[in-house]
């Protein structure tokens, strides 16, 4: 539903890789590997067209601050939904996390926290949403360390 303040923010786009050479990164610089907005999980629709059938992360958003080959690593070919296991309302989290797997029915989810206690939450959001949502779906875990190492990348 829309934002009180009429912010186009969660207006639902797939973001096209385009190939002309005013969109190529300058030397040196990493491409994005979003395809896809909005990121935020309260901001995904359960139905978006992108989320059928997709590699799901779901990221813990500190992550994306710490870990330098988020884009090549994480980002590239799957989607994501971001937010913070610790200051978001994570039963809200769990609740749209179990819409988006009974409705669009990614074939896989990842999540990728931080290695502190309270990130983990995460996890438990993703196995409390598969169990809610019904549906059977491959779930992975990568943690990543606050020096952005990745210290565990395992199927779970």
């Amino acid at each position: 539903k829309p934002l009180p303040c009429g912010c186009p923010s969660s207006a639902m786009m797939e973001l096209k890789k385009s190939s002309s050479e005013n969109s190529a990164p300058a030397a040196g610089a990493a491409a994005s590997q979003l395809e896809h907005w909005p990121v935020k999980l309260q901001l995904l629709g359960p139905q978006a067209p992108f989320l059928k059938n997709a590699d799901l992360v779901l990221l813990a958003d500190c992550v994306a601050v710490a870990y330098p080959d988020l884009h090549r690593k994480i980002l590239k070919d799957n989607v994501v939904a971001i937010g913070c296991p610790k200051l978001d309302d994570i039963e809200a989290h769990i609740d749209r996390l179990a819409q988006i797997i009974a409705g669009a029915r990614p074939k896989s989810l990842t999540v990728a926290h931080m290695e502190v206690p309270c990130c983990s939450g995460f996890l438990y959001a993703a196995t409390e949403a598969i169990e809610r949502s019904g549906v059977k779906i491959s779930l992975k875990r990568i943690i990543i360390s606050r020096s952005g190492e990745v210290l565990a990348d395992e199927e779970l």
